[in-house]
């Protein structure tokens, strides 16, 4: 986040990473997405427990760009690290 306060951080998140449920998944894939998006959360994760598939998304140039991701891996291009779960 990018600036604390007394009372709490204020500010986009750098990572958010959502796991998908089925009452979740458009909510998730849409709305929230959209809203990280224009609040310029860097990099955003979706995570299908079901499928175990993570789909990436890396904020450039104020919008979100695909990340390589896929079947128990995470590509987190802000750590630059590679998550295998």
């Amino acid at each position: 986040m990018n600036n604390q306060k007394e009372n709490g951080f204020y500010g986009a998140h750098d990572l958010a990473i959502e796991v998908l449920s089925p009452g979740s998944e458009q909510y998730d894939r849409g709305t929230k997405k959209d809203v990280y998006e224009q609040k310029g959360v860097k990099e955003y994760w979706l995570v299908d427990p079901a499928t175990k598939i993570a789909e990436g998304f890396y904020l450039e140039n104020n919008v979100f760009t695909p990340v390589i991701g896929g079947k128990r891996i995470m590509n987190l291009k802000l750590l630059n690290f590679v998550l295998k779960f």
